[in-house]
């Protein structure tokens, strides 16, 4: 968890948690996804985190990618989480 240590006071952004990042930055050579990293960010603590340090919410926000990837394989990220097949992969 980071938090900004000068951030105003409510700043939606002065807390942020993220995820590690995923998969292995040699899985694209290799046909997989582009490594990739999501993260949740919030003005306070509690609004991230319950009292037994769970998430609140289990949506992930915003994705940060490797920069070795194309467009199209950042774009694979979010059809994965959709449960959709690559771009190259459709029937």
């Amino acid at each position: 968890m980071f938090h900004a240590t000068d951030a105003p006071a409510g700043c939606p952004f002065s807390v942020l948690v993220a995820m590690d990042p995923m998969p292995e930055r040699a899985a694209l050579a290799s046909g997989g996804l582009l490594s990739h990293l999501h993260f949740q960010y919030a003005s306070d603590d509690g609004m991230l985190l319950r009292a037994e340090s769970t998430l609140r919410k289990r949506m992930w926000y915003p994705t940060m990618c490797a920069d070795e990837g194309t467009l199209r394989d950042q774009c694979d990220i979010v059809r994965a989480l959709h449960k959709l097949p690559p771009l190259d992969r459709e029937a």
